[in-house]
């Protein structure tokens, strides 16, 4: 049997969690660029929108360079978890790393390859990243 490397991108987790990875292939820190601390929940899907007002702005998430990540096979990612402190399942961190994973599986631009989306948070929603313990 031979040893499967594969080319592992990193969301959101510091460097000795990287460290732990390299001996399992090509280990890419993917930088998502930095949340502003401002923006709510509410400013993404906010409860009415004033479809006569001509100051509509839409806010933005920032994104990785996703030229420079398009072939990964594995992507893991450290999914913020607040909802003990009241933001519930509504939480733009959260949001923005699944957005973020989203976007680098569809672009991998490997389709022979299965991803794998990873978190090691207990409270991800999403039935497509699935918590590491779970793999």
């Amino acid at each position: 049997m031979g040893h499967e490397w594969f080319n592992i991108g990193l969301l959101n987790m510091d460097e000795d969690e990287a460290a732990a990875l390299v001996t399992k292939g090509r280990v890419v820190k993917v930088e998502m660029g930095t949340l502003d601390e401002g923006l709510r929940w509410s400013d993404l899907f906010p409860e009415w929108i004033n479809e006569s007002s001509m100051k509509t702005r839409c806010p933005e998430l920032p994104m990785p360079e996703f030229g420079r990540n398009e072939e990964l096979d594995v992507v893991v990612a450290r999914v913020p978890c607040r909802k003990c402190e009241g933001s519930g399942w509504r939480d733009v961190a959260r949001l923005h790393v699944n957005l973020v994973v989203a976007n680098l599986l569809v672009r991998s631009g490997r389709p022979e390859l299965r991803r794998i989306t990873g978190s090691d948070s207990w409270c991800t929603s999403r039935s497509e990243v699935a918590r590491l313990a779970q793999r």
